[in-house]
């Protein structure tokens, strides 16, 4: 019991790191937009990463993540993770940038939606630059404290290894600088492996970039589950407020 209580622990913290790796992921496109604000064409794909857990021995099945971005630079980045432990317990989020700069978070198992204008272009779905093999951001810059370990593959694609502290990943310059391997230490948790899984050549499904009618708006502190009154979500629906996008319900609409 006591296992199944520390991996379950373990497990809800690396699906709340998803959340937590999209968002994150936002902060950085702002230099690498305003770096390369010019609009240029970007080869489309839909990649999917399936993650392990590594602990004590045993392996767990971790969480699915799909990105997918369209000509236009506009992208989906989603995760899905199911409880090994009890397979109706699900947690699938997908965050939605489009290249104009609205973001559309989605909740899928509660089916709520959350928009905000993030205040930038995003010109390409990611901030390394695939001309320097993923070393370097857009904007010439370099991420503190990573090491380069050189080059491997992944699923047939080469990639550039960087060490990030207790965190090694594999950025693939064939497809857009995409993090399509990595391998996290989580101390006396063990370890999170995720590897690429599969790659799909062309335009996405375009039920990736909308979201059901039925899906209800809510604030950012509703969506991430803060509590009313705290810190955060006070935070949250401040910035949720000043950064308002009117035109998020139509960008996601369903086509007819």
């Amino acid at each position: 019991m006591k296992r199944y209580l520390t991996i379950g622990v373990w497990l809800i913290a690396v699906a709340l790191g998803i959340n937590y790796f999209f968002l994150s992921q936002e902060v950085s496109l702002i230099k690498a937009a305003n770096a390369r604000m010019e609009a240029r064409p970007t080869e489309p794909f839909t990649i999917v990463l399936k993650e392990s857990l590594l602990h004590a021995g045993t392996t767990q099945p971790g969480s699915t993540q799909t990105l997918a971005i369209r000509s236009d630079g506009s992208y989906v980045r989603m995760g899905e993770y199911i409880s090994p432990t009890s397979l109706t317990t699900r947690t699938i989020q997908r965050h939605i940038t489009f290249v104009t700069g609205e973001v559309v978070q989605v909740d899928e198992i509660r089916e709520l939606t959350s928009g905000f204008l993030d205040g930038t272009t995003a010109v390409a779905a990611f901030s390394r630059d695939p001309h320097t093999n993923c070393v370097q951001f857009l904007d010439g810059s370099t991420q503190d404290g990573q090491i380069v370990l050189g080059p491997g593959t992944e699923n047939g694609y080469t990639i550039t290894r960087i060490n990030l502290g207790r965190r090694t990943a594999g950025f693939a310059p064939a497809l857009s600088c995409a993090e399509v391997y990595s391998r996290t230490d989580v101390g006396d948790q063990g370890t999170s492996e995720k590897r690429l899984h599969s790659v799909v050549r062309g335009e996405p499904v375009r039920a990736l970039f909308e979201v059901p009618a039925r899906y209800q708006e809510v604030t950012l502190s509703v969506f991430n589950r803060e509590a009313t009154g705290s810190k955060e979500g006070q935070q949250s629906d401040k910035f949720y407020q000043s950064h308002s996008c009117p035109r998020c319900a139509d960008l996601v609409r369903p086509a007819r």
